[in-house]
């Protein structure tokens, strides 16, 4: 078979063209269509001479009619992918970092953070500062939640252990989570959010996984936490996505009339794990004071991880 160097969103044109050579010299090897489409300026990745002997033999119609089923395949594959775990439930790994990288990771967040407010702090722009060994904590962290997660036998998990994972670099971050907004409404506080998805209308349903992993202890008590809803939506809510302050707003009508809520207790290094389509929301109560940081990381298997929009050029890949 060929190997195509294919211009983006170009796929079906492609396959129109070859359908009109085929149309009209039905006979030719499959070698003769990759020409004849190079003639007519597709940008074709040349073959080894092993292909293109393989290419001279076959008829280009069964050349055709193999790819397309290996195509159809792989996108029946991709779309019966469970989710690693099932939207709605939560998991918790009380240990996914060590004392020492929690140290790390608020001493680059503390020299990074001016005012009260402040956006969360984007993590792809410090994996190449070798001191901070950040490529190998996000990885090895992941590891350890996937882990955890295939050894939970009631955490629901379709973790592969022969799959490759991503992780997506563009979501990850440091996020800082102030108790109150009390600096007023001219700065602020863009950290504390209603409720929401983390997934997106790309990402569809397929599984991505939240780490939610806060850096100071007594989140969720003492300090900001956070709250996830049990409710089984198996699809990103555009109207709601980005956040709305009564989570009863976005059931009402849809059968699912009582939404349960929880807030996970994790002490410092402690990470709760959900799905991308799972609600939730920053829990804060009126007795606590303080921020809190947290430390966020979206990873997917690798063969999903180009649905997930924004830029995937820093994203780290490994296996478990």
């Amino acid at each position: 078979m060929s190997k195509l160097a294919l211009i983006p969103n170009r796929h079906m044109d492609l396959q129109s063209e070859f359908m009109n050579i085929l149309s009209a010299e039905p006979g030719i090897t499959h070698l003769q269509l990759i020409e004849n489409a190079r003639k007519r300026g597709w940008n074709l990745e040349p073959l080894t001479a092993g292909e293109q002997a393989v290419a001279a033999q076959m008829p280009a119609w069964k050349a055709l009619l193999m790819a397309n089923a290996r195509s159809e395949s792989a996108a029946r594959r991709l779309a019966s992918t469970e989710q690693i775990l099932t939207t709605g439930s939560v998991f918790i790994l009380n240990d996914a970092l060590t004392s020492c990288q929690v140290e790390s990771l608020r001493d680059l967040f503390a020299s990074h953070i001016d005012i009260h407010g402040n956006a969360p702090l984007a993590l792809a722009a410090f994996l190449d500062h070798t001191h901070l060994g950040l490529q190998e904590l996000l990885v090895t962290t992941s590891r350890r939640v996937l882990f955890g997660l295939a050894r939970d036998r009631q955490g629901g998990s379709q973790a592969d252990t022969s799959e490759t994972y991503a992780v997506l670099m563009n979501r990850c971050l440091l996020r800082r989570t102030y108790a109150s907004s009390s600096h007023g409404l001219a700065v602020k506080n863009r950290n504390n959010q209603a409720w929401h998805q983390d997934s997106s209308a790309q990402f569809l349903s397929r599984p991505m996984l939240t780490f939610w992993i806060p850096l100071q202890d007594q989140a969720g008590t003492l300090i900001p936490g956070i709250e996830t809803a049990s409710v089984t939506v198996d699809r990103f809510l555009p109207s709601f996505g980005d956040g709305v302050e009564c989570l009863q707003d976005i059931f009402d009508g849809r059968g699912q009339f009582v939404v349960e809520t929880m807030v996970p207790s994790v002490e410092a290094g402690g990470c709760v794990v959900f799905n991308g389509l799972t609600f939730h929301r920053t829990y804060v109560a009126s007795h606590m004071a303080g921020f809190r940081d947290a430390l966020l990381i979206r990873i997917s298997p690798a063969s999903h991880s180009s649905h997930f929009p924004g830029d995937r050029s820093s994203d780290l890949f490994f296996d478990l």
